[in-house]
Order: structure tokens, then sequence, then C-alpha cells
């Protein structure tokens, strides 16, 4: 396995001890009762979260800070890619 592959485990760990925390504290995510439009709208705004803490000159924003923005965006879309294999699995049941 190359670099890229070694950090993105790294990262799909951290994601996934956010996600258990997360659940746990705010009683998990509604992916099913907000479809692929209602994940979408969360990645959007988390992706334009990061973008502000990477690109835009509001003070340093700290490493944990876009850890837990791209932490959180990572779990999204992973709900979003389980939502739609859910629906392909249902289209051949």
């Amino acid at each position: 396995m190359g670099e890229f592959f070694e950090l993105a485990e790294k990262g799909e760990k951290y994601a996934r001890e956010i996600r258990v925390r997360k659940d746990t504290k705010y009683g998990g995510h509604k992916a099913d009762e907000l479809g692929i439009k209602g994940i979408y709208v969360d990645i959007f705004r988390k992706s334009g979260r990061l973008k502000s803490l990477v690109w835009d000159e509001y003070g340093e924003p700290t490493d944990e800070a876009i850890l837990d923005n791209a932490a959180d965006l990572a779990n999204y879309a992973l709900a979003l890619a389980g939502v739609i294999l859910k629906r392909m699995e249902n289209k051949n049941v």
C-alpha cells in the first residue's frame, strides 16, 4: 500500500471515532429519513466550513477544527454511499 492509503486508513479510523462519539452525544444521523438530498446538504455545509477553515483569512484555525470537519465530511460521504448502495440493493431484490 502506498502513503495515500495509509493516510486514508488513519483518517478513516479517526472519522469512525468521531461518528461514534457524535452518535452517542446527538442521537445519530437520520440518513434514511433525509435521503440523498438531505445528506448532500450536510456535505455542502461541511465542505463550506472546511473551505473557510483552510482558505479564508479569519484567524488561524486549529488543526483539530480542520480535522473534525474533514472527519464529518468523510462520514457524510460514506453515509451517502451507503444510502445509494442500499437503494441499488433494493432494486435488485
